[in-house]
């Protein structure tokens, strides 16, 4: 499994087979969480299948907002492993799904002892970094419908069927813009209405070039 995530180019097969044969395979049911905030960094965790949102929110206002969505082969757990601090969001599981442990002290015994190892993972901590970044710019400078066309745009790119999003509800694209379920709601129905998109069982298709303001 391990060989199909890019965070292990650079270690030999035999290496990868080794932490493999040592992690802990789990399930989590839809709305389970995974990892809670200000949990110590114990693992390292990868994604075999279904998804999972990274997201803070307040508890107060009961707010929340998504900061990731993490997908199959794809890993989370690692900042806070090199940090050293506890982590700083928490993990729900999106939809049914599977996830594999990895103690950190395997991988950071990788890291010490492999150099091509150590120099991927640097250069995709610093491409992470740069994402959040350009998160943080997003919230900052966009407004609603450009946040919203930014990830409708993201999440199609990421899907096998080409220009259609993975299933989406309107709360959780609120949750990933730090919006209302009902501007969303106004949004998208405008954006449908000007036949841009088509929605079908809670899956975005975008049919032309979206506009550049609402």
């Amino acid at each position: 499994m391990l060989e199909k995530v890019h965070f292990f180019d650079g270690l030999k097969e035999s290496t990868i087979r080794e932490i493999e044969s040592k992690t802990e395979r789990r399930k989590y049911k839809k709305g389970l969480i995974i990892i809670e905030k200000n949990d110590t960094a114990d693992y390292l965790y990868v994604v075999l299948s279904g998804n999972a949102h990274a997201f803070i929110d307040d508890e107060e206002s009961g707010k929340r907002v998504i900061v990731n969505t993490i997908g199959p082969f794809e890993l989370f757990g690692e900042l806070a492993m090199f940090s050293g601090d506890r982590r700083s969001a928490n993990i729900v599981a999106a939809e049914d799904c599977e996830v594999l442990l990895i103690q950190c002290d395997e991988i950071l015994q990788a890291v010490r002892e492999f150099p091509e190892f150590c120099s991927n993972v640097i250069q995709r901590l610093a491409r992470k970094i740069n994402s959040l970044t350009e998160d943080v710019s997003c919230l900052a400078l966009l407004d609603n419908y450009g946040r919203i066309v930014r990830l409708l745009q993201e999440q199609a790119s990421r899907s096998e069927e080409g220009d259609t999003t993975e299933r989406l509800t309107q709360q959780e694209i609120a949750d990933h813009i730090g919006s209302s379920r009902e501007m969303v709601s106004r949004i998208l129905k405008d954006l449908k209405i000007g036949g841009y998109i088509e929605m079908d069982n809670k899956r975005i298709k975008i049919l032309k070039i979206l506009p550049k303001a609402w």
